[in-house]
């Protein structure tokens, strides 16, 4: 889904209202220049992860509002007991 500042939505005012984010992507020059991104434009990035066992961690310590994964990343999570939702 892209979300954009004209989407009357209630997916866009809930990525509005995010107060936490966590990063997570094995390429430490992409999380960086996210986590710049994401600061530019107001958000809050808790913290950022290379792999699921930092990620997990930093779920756990900073139980952000929202996990923004690379895709093979994301499939991890998925697979390797749906930690984020609790599933």
């Amino acid at each position: 889904m892209v979300l954009r500042p004209d989407d009357s939505s209630t997916s866009f005012s809930y990525a509005l209202s995010m107060k936490s984010i966590l990063i997570v992507d094995d390429q430490p020059s992409f999380r960086h220049q996210v986590r710049h991104l994401l600061t530019l434009a107001g958000m809050d990035v808790v913290a950022d992860a290379a792999n699921i066992p930092e990620a997990k961690e930093m779920v756990q310590r900073f139980q952000p509002d929202l996990s923004m994964n690379d895709l093979m990343r994301g499939w991890l999570f998925d697979q390797e007991e749906n930690y984020i939702t609790g599933g």
